[in-house]
């Protein structure tokens, strides 16, 4: 329903972990499982100073982290594949997306982008594509193992950021100024939907893992508002963002 959102949801620490530098984003590793034993948890941070830093806490002894990697500008976003825990993708203002194995702690292939990657995501049910999204509005789709482009999209302005729905193959956004566009990537690289934000310039989308009906917002500002929204175009709920 509508109201702060912490009316709805409960959280508790499991364990702080001091970083000690500037993190630009955070993905997990899906080899973190914290329900059986062993407890195991795996994400990769990438820092302000363009760096690639993986951690594996047990729950109990001191986090390991190893560096792994770099880019030569901010790095924008990471993802590991649902499928391939040793697979790891990150996107930079260096205008790279560089693809990573992290059990071997190396770079595996890099495709060139012509301008900042703001977003990129793999699909369970697409194990061997890409998606990557450039800032200057471009959705591209890439096969990881010749690197090649399989397919793009296109949206009529630079993009703050973009998410390809883990429960639905087809359905892609993303954000573009005040907007918000929709695509169904079996019919059309044209956007099939779109809605006004009432809010500051939107920068991260993200859709609901379990329900692909639901998507959230942050704007691009510092503080901004973080908005939960259902395709029908109703607002679920927001709340300040204090990050």
């Amino acid at each position: 329903g509508r109201g702060e959102l912490q009316d709805v949801l409960q959280v508790k620490d499991l364990l702080v972990v001091f970083h000690g530098r500037d993190v630009s984003h955070l993905a997990w590793s899906p080899n973190t499982n914290i329900t059986q034993i062993p407890k195991r948890i795996e994400f990769v941070v990438a820092t302000k100073d363009f760096k690639l830093v993986l951690y594996h806490l047990d729950m109990a002894d001191n986090p390991r982290f190893t560096e792994f990697g770099r880019h030569t500008g901010l790095i924008n976003e990471t993802a590991f594949s649902p499928n391939d825990a040793s697979l790891l993708a990150s996107v930079s203002d260096d205008y790279t997306c560089k693809i990573w194995d992290v059990n071997k702690m190396q770079e595996i292939s890099q495709i060139q982008l012509r301008s900042p990657g703001v977003s990129v995501n793999f699909h369970s049910d697409s194990p061997t594509q890409l998606m990557v999204a450039e800032e200057h509005g471009k959705i591209g789709f890439y096969d990881t193992r010749s690197h090649k482009a399989v397919t793009s999209l296109q949206t009529p302005g630079p993009l703050g950021g973009a998410h390809w729905a883990p429960g639905e193959l087809n359905l892609v956004a993303a954000t573009a100024g005040h907007e918000v566009f929709f695509w169904n990537i079996a019919k059309s690289s044209v956007p099939t939907d779109s809605r006004m934000l009432l809010m500051q310039q939107a920068q991260t989308i993200r859709w609901d893992r379990s329900n692909s009906n639901l998507y959230g917002v942050i704007g691009r500002m510092k503080g901004g508002v973080f908005s939960i929204y259902h395709r029908a175009h109703q607002k679920v709920s927001s709340f300040n963002n204090a990050f």
